[in-house]
């Protein structure tokens, strides 16, 4: 009796791959998850199908994301690429093309930043100029540390010198 119970359960599991073509050495792919139905929170998984229930699958996850969820308004599928994109892509070098204040940082202790990302998700969050000086002029003056204005490229001093160098009267 035992036997006969074996046979069947090796026929019911190596029957089913034979109607699916499956033998255990096709490759893995990028598939949709199927998440039951739920295409909005629905992803990417790497394995095995044989079925063929969601075609032929994908060489990599994000064409997997843009062919079989592109517009999904959630972002679910996207989000879990090991590089997913952000709302603040990053420029060559880490640098915005602006400054802005550095508001995580004490008043009295803080510049401007253009570094990316940037600190705040919505670009409206705080505001934005075009140059360092800009910056400090705005969100900084009146700072009695000069923090923000030291650290400028060329920082104003409390001794100027006049143009073309030094002066001749020592």
């Amino acid at each position: 009796m035992k036997i006969n119970q074996v046979a069947l359960f090796f026929a019911s599991v190596y029957g089913a791959n034979a109607q699916t073509g499956c033998d255990g050495t096709e490759a893995e792919k990028w598939y949709p998850s199927g998440n039951a139905g739920d295409w909005a929170n629905g992803f990417c998984k790497f394995e095995r199908q044989c079925n063929g229930q969601f075609g032929p699958g994908y060489a990599d996850e994000l064409a997997c994301c843009k062919g079989f969820f592109g517009g999904q308004m959630s972002g679910e599928c996207v989000s879990r690429l090991a590089a997913p994109p952000t709302t603040s892509p990053t420029l060559s070098g880490g640098l915005a093309g602006f400054w802005y204040p550095d508001y995580d940082t004490a008043w009295p202790d803080a510049g401007c930043l253009n570094v990316l990302p940037l600190p705040f998700a919505n670009a409206n969050d705080r505001p934005t100029y075009a140059t360092q000086l800009e910056c400090c002029k705005a969100a900084y003056g009146g700072q009695s540390s000069g923090k923000c204005l030291s650290q400028l490229e060329a920082p104003p001093t409390t001794s100027p010198t006049l143009s073309g160098g030094m002066a001749g009267f020592w």
